[in-house]
């Protein structure tokens, strides 16, 4: 319910007040923000979130970021092959640092975090202000360059369920497989097993301990099973 009333919420956001400009150039990449985000992630220190403000060339699908468990991930993933993504962190009222992804290059960027910035509004509600580079900048054989505006407001990102101790249903099921190969029991850990990795037949007794030793990884193949559902699960609700 949360969840559906923060994306309620988020949506109804006026796109003037998301409204951005300025430019981004990275070597070959060039281009002006179309479209904006602004969220807080967690610190080491719980009372000081840091502001993210994230500027694009293409219009952000805001209900896939806030279903994602991974929220600079969810922009990258939108990127496709052409659109670019710039990450502003506001460090501090006088002090950004810029990181991105530019998908027509495959460029993954982490720039300083020692840009100067003019803060004109930061509250829990909406950021604005600006970040730029005051001169040409190089990495590796890159120059660039930028100056960023930006009036958003700032979106609260749902956080995650935690998983009771064992780690629920996935953790037990996980520990129920890692037993049932430890032993060689078949019968138990096909229970537990993704279709795909089930033999269509039993593998006759000669066979079994092998079967077990060699295609069964519990910590990689079936542990990113496991990962997979709880993540449909987590997206789901």
């Amino acid at each position: 319910m949360m969840r559906k009333v923060v994306l309620c919420l988020a949506l109804s956001v006026s796109p003037l007040l998301a409204a951005n400009n300025g430019s981004f150039h990275f070597g070959k990449v060039k281009f002006d923000p179309v479209d904006a985000f602004a969220y807080q992630a967690d610190t080491e220190d719980p009372k000081k979130p840091l502001t993210v403000v994230v500027l694009t060339d293409f219009k952000i699908d805001r209900p896939a970021v806030l279903a994602a468990i991974n929220t600079p991930g969810a922009f990258i993933l939108q990127t496709g092959e052409k659109g670019n993504v710039v990450l502003v962190r506001l460090v501090a009222p006088n002090k950004c640092g810029v990181s991105g992804y530019l998908a027509s290059t495959g460029q993954q960027i982490d720039l300083s975090d020692n840009f100067p910035a003019k803060t004109t509004a930061s509250t829990t509600t909406r950021s604005a202000g600006e970040c730029w580079t005051d001169k040409p900048g190089k990495m590796f054989k890159d120059t660039y360059d930028f100056h960023l505006s930006y009036d958003v407001p700032i979106t609260a990102i749902p956080k995650p369920s935690a998983l009771p101790a064992g780690g629920a249903e996935a953790g037990t099921a996980y520990l129920a497989l890692v037993k049932a190969i430890q032993g060689a029991n078949w019968d138990a850990a096909r229970i537990h097993l993704p279709s795909d990795q089930v033999p269509k037949e039993r593998p006759k007794a000669s066979e079994m301990k092998n079967y077990f030793e060699g295609p069964i990884a519990p910590t990689s193949t079936f542990a990113a099973s496991i990962t997979t559902t709880r993540k449909s699960k987590a997206s789901s609700r």
